[in-house]
């Protein structure tokens, strides 16, 4: 045999070697039939069977009141410290405001007595003390400047002297200081002689995110004066921030004492001064805590605002002791509060959101995109993406609302009510609403000390 036809043979027995084997698919046909088949009938059989066993203890245990009663403790005492801890954190945000207000209205008070800055002075008096206290102002405060005053109002500022300024606006007439009466006169020279006060406290509390203030102000209800404090720092700081008091538009209901409506800032219409003076009125209450609003800034910003209001008395040309209220406030962010709560909304079985006493809108609601437009508790609750019966709206209408605007006496000691109320509503589903009241000490002193309430509400889902 020749090495031609040896190579040719040896080709040909590697080919029968390799030729596959049919018998391998047969093989795994019958693996998959006798048991993967049988592997995923055994899977959904458990599974049925176990669905059934967890349906049947879960009807059981529906019976088992003590067990029930069990779990819902449980519940509640992992939700509890949360829900304080969003007590606390609304503590520490308001309360530092509301001590700082107490403590201006005190100074005021008494750098306004005869015995100290003599600003109750009469007529002749005042004339004779004229010029020494435009020296001051002219030092110490500045109208609020418009484009033609803004280079020169810089300047005045500059190098962090900001800090040791007070500006002021009644209208676009009045732009100088000789144009005020001598009860705005005595007013602004009042409220400029509180800046070594205002100074330590903004500067104190303006690098705390919890509680800082952004600016401190405040109007007089009959001589229309208007305080800011500071001006606006040099981070923000361009003539955009004044220019918009000499050029604001005013919504319709906003009138002056001649029922126009102002094109200029007018400090009456906005929100914190109206929820003052209403919520003083119809609760006698002196401290008030605002709704969220959008505030009078060139830099969108939402924030709420604490203000104090109390009774100044001094002397005009006439030597009449006339009275004017001054409403005193201090803008804080919001921000911060929204998405720490946010963020502690997710941590608990349910939900919970905060009310002002005797109020149906939220100062705080979870995942709400605009807080500058709040709406009554009853939008959020059911909104159009929840589902719900129309006797279910009907009787949280009708009924319980009724207890969301139940307002607790001052002397309740918040830790030890929690009024907890069963309502059933959403498509039949039962929540438990379990109100905790958040009191505000806004007391000048033990002696008289009060509680102004905001109510946390918690919903058991």
């Amino acid at each position: 045999m020749s090495v031609g036809e040896e190579k040719d043979q040896e080709k040909q027995t590697e080919k029968k070697e390799y030729k596959p084997n049919n018998s391998n698919k047969n093989l795994i046909i019958k693996f998959r039939r006798n048991f993967t088949f049988p592997m995923c009938l055994a899977i959904i059989i458990n599974l049925a069977v176990t669905i059934y066993i967890l349906i049947s203890i879960s009807n059981k245990l529906s019976f088992n009141k003590s067990l029930t009663t069990i779990i819902n403790d449980l519940e509640n005492d992992r939700n509890r410290p949360i829900i304080e801890n969003v007590g606390n954190i609304i503590y520490k945000k308001f309360q530092p405001a509301i001590f700082s207000l107490i403590s201006f209205k005190k100074y005021i008070n008494h750098t306004g007595g005869d015995d100290f800055l003599k600003i109750r002075m009469k007529h002749s008096e005042f004339l004779l003390e004229k010029e020494n206290i435009r020296k001051f102002l002219d030092k110490y405060s500045n109208i609020i400047p418009d484009k033609n005053d803004f280079q020169k109002f810089n300047e005045k500022i500059k190098n962090n002297k900001y800090l040791d300024q007070i500006l002021w606006f009644v209208d676009t007439h009045k732009k100088d200081i000789e144009k005020l009466d001598e009860i705005q006169w005595k007013q602004l020279y009042l409220i400029t002689n509180s800046i070594m006060l205002f100074k330590p406290s903004f500067e104190l509390s303006k690098d705390d995110e919890s509680s800082g203030f952004i600016s401190i102000y405040g109007g007089f209800d009959s001589s229309g004066l208007y305080l800011k404090y500071p001006p606006s720092n040099k981070t923000d700081f361009n003539e955009t921030n004044y220019e918009k008091y000499y050029n604001s538009q005013n919504p319709s209901d906003c009138r002056d004492e001649n029922l126009d409506i102002p094109k200029y800032f007018y400090f009456k219409c906005r929100p914190w001064y109206k929820e003052t003076m209403e919520l003083s009125k119809k609760e006698n209450v002196n401290i008030v805590i605002s709704y969220p609003y959008p505030f009078f800034s060139s830099i969108k910003m939402v924030g709420i605002t604490v203000c104090i209001k109390f009774d100044i008395y001094l002397f005009n040309e006439k030597d009449e002791e006339k009275k004017d209220i001054f409403t005193l406030c201090i803008d804080m962010s919001l921000s911060n509060l929204i998405s720490v709560f946010d963020y502690m909304n997710n941590m608990i079985n349910g939900y919970f959101f905060v009310l002002r006493y005797d109020s149906e809108k939220p100062i705080y609601y979870p995942k709400i995109e605009n807080f500058g437009d709040l709406k009554n508790l009853i939008k959020y609750e059911f909104d159009q993406q929840s589902s719900y019966y129309i006797d279910e709206l009907y009787n949280y209408q009708m009924t319980h609302k009724k207890r969301f605007n139940t307002k607790y006496p001052y002397e309740i000691n918040p830790t030890e009510k929690n009024d907890t109320v069963e309502i059933v509503k959403k498509n039949g589903k039962k929540m438990n609403y379990t109100i905790w009241p958040i009191s505000l000490n806004i007391g000048e002193n033990e002696a008289e000390s009060k509680f102004f309430f905001l109510k946390l509400y918690f919903i058991k889902l």
